[in-house]
């Protein structure tokens, strides 16, 4: 599922961090790396080719990266504003997901507000995995062989939750590669919803139970291959917890990263990424203060995986056109 991989770069250490995990996945795909750079156009005609060449030249020098070692890698330089220039790149090269780095060392609040990355993950019609600036990023994951490598998948009953499912089975299945991946499936019961009901507790213990069928029959389901047939052939383990809290986006948070939670395996684990689908026009499309998406955005320490509705992309008018692509000689 994700064969072309793209990094987006902007000439620092933080960004280029992101190129171990593309490479990861790229290898374990079979597939291939895009790297781009914007320049500016806020220069004079000087400085747009030396700002150009200079971008030229730095993605050149990625190509003697050890984590790139005998991978295909192409290179795209751009005059354009960064975003702009990213999207068009993820158009025209058929971009899969893109893997980037953020900026923020106090919180993903202070990383990505008005940053590139908060606009990727407004705009991006394809997945986007975003990485925290403090976590071991060599990898992706945390080297820990007590357990395989787990994502959790936010569900909330609805079918547009569920498309996050291939997406982060497909990247936990790459990163744990060769050893075995793991999925998580939590939904959040939040108890205010039941106390207008004559039975309360009653109410509230038929919709965990009612929760906790469905999540175990939408595993049933995937092992059987009758609900996304291709995550059964990727070989992974299957959990599933049903949390309650009244704060969805915090409750999930908790669970991915302490493992509290109605779980079906022994013990609480923890997990090492987060995925969530949004709503489309409910959802990143229209963001608001205290959604759960962005509120899992601004507070986890984990890197997560953000699946848009698809959509067909259409570029930016104010977008430069491609002055130079470089293709690799590998």
């Amino acid at each position: 599922m994700f064969e072309r991989i793209l990094v987006p770069l902007d000439g620092s250490y933080l960004a280029e961090r992101a190129c171990p995990v593309a490479a990861r996945l790229a290898r374990a795909s079979h597939g291939s790396i895009v790297v781009v750079r914007a320049a500016s156009t806020a220069l004079t005609r000087t400085g747009r080719e030396a700002h150009l060449a200079q971008a030229q030249e730095y993605l050149n020098q990625m190509l003697t990266f050890p984590t790139l070692h005998d991978l295909p890698v192409e290179r795209v330089a751009r005059l354009g504003p960064a975003t702009s220039t990213i999207l068009a790149t993820v158009d025209s090269h058929a971009i899969d997901l893109v893997v980037m780095c953020s900026h923020g060392y106090t919180g993903m609040a202070r990383a990505i507000m008005g940053s590139i990355a908060q606009e990727m993950i407004h705009q991006a019609p394809i997945p986007v995995l975003l990485l925290r600036a403090e976590g071991p990023l060599s990898t992706g994951i945390p080297a820990d062989t007590r357990r395989p490598p787990r994502i959790l998948v936010g569900l909330d009953g609805s079918t547009s939750a569920k498309r996050a499912l291939l997406p982060a089975a497909t990247l936990i299945a790459a990163l744990a590669a060769p050893a075995q991946g793991a999925l998580h499936l939590t939904r959040v019961i939040t108890p205010s919803a039941y106390q207008q009901t004559s039975q309360y507790q009653q109410s509230l213990d038929d919709a965990i139970q009612k929760a906790d069928r469905s999540l175990r029959r939408t595993i049933e389901n995937i092992r059987n291959g009758f609900e996304v047939p291709s995550i059964a052939d990727l070989g992974l383990q299957f959990t599933w917890s049903v949390a309650v809290g009244e704060d969805v986006a915090e409750t999930l948070i908790h669970v991915a990263e302490h493992g509290e939670g109605r779980e079906e395996a022994e013990g609480k684990t923890s997990c090492d990424l987060i995925a969530l689908a949004t709503h489309g026009h409910s959802g990143l499309h229209r963001w608001a203060l205290g959604s759960v998406t962005e509120h899992v955005l601004t507070e986890t320490k984990l890197p997560m995986l953000i699946v848009r509705p698809q959509r067909t992309f259409v570029k930016e008018r104010q977008l430069t056109p491609t002055v130079r692509t470089v293709p690799a000689n590998r």
